[in-house]
Order: C-alpha cells, then sequence, then structure tokens
C-alpha cells in the first residue's frame, strides 16, 4: 500500500512539473510570436501575464492560474478512479 501512494505522489509531483514545462514554451512562443528577445526574464514575466489574464468562460471571467489548478485537480482525480480492463490507473503508476 505504501508503495502506491508514494506512485501516486510521485506521479502528481510528475504532472505538476509538466504543467510548468507547457506554461513555460507557451511563455516562449508568446514572445517569439510577439518578435521579442526570448531569454529567463522575459518569459517569467510573459508567464505571469498569461497566468493572470481573464479568460471567459460560460460568461464568468476566470484568471488563468485558477483554470490551470482546475485541470491538474480533474486529472489527478481521473487518474486515481479510473479502472482499465479491472485494474486501477492509481496501482499502475
Amino acid at each position: 500500500m505504501a508503495d502506491k501512494i508514494f506512485g501516486l505522489g510521485l506521479g502528481v509531483y510528475f504532472l505538476i512539473g509538466g504543467a510548468l514545462i507547457v506554461i513555460i514554451a507557451a511563455a516562449a512562443c508568446r514572445l517569439s510570436r510577439k518578435q521579442q528577445t526570448v531569454n529567463i526574464g522575459n518569459i517569467i514575466n510573459e508567464a505571469k501575464i498569461s497566468l493572470l489574464e481573464q479568460n471567459e468562460i460560460a460568461g464568468q471571467k476566470i484568471p488563468g492560474f485558477i483554470i490551470t489548478i482546475i485541470v491538474l485537480l480533474l486529472l489527478i482525480f481521473i487518474i486515481t478512479n479510473i479502472e482499465i480492463f479491472g485494474v486501477k490507473v492509481s496501482a499502475l503508476i
């Protein structure tokens, strides 16, 4: 049981790490589209701007970081509750 909990915890860390990599890559792409120099300072500023931008979903304006957190929580919920051929996905992590 402890191995499964440890594996699930590691899976969550990989999921969060993957989200951070996507945020950094998206910020670098936004900078290159704006024809600005791509360095670490500009990437961090652009990531901050993109996470604080308001996104409209069903008439509600929601900041990007809230949407990111909701998506990560949804993925964690799916990972811990789905069974494939009778085997829980969390047991495979």
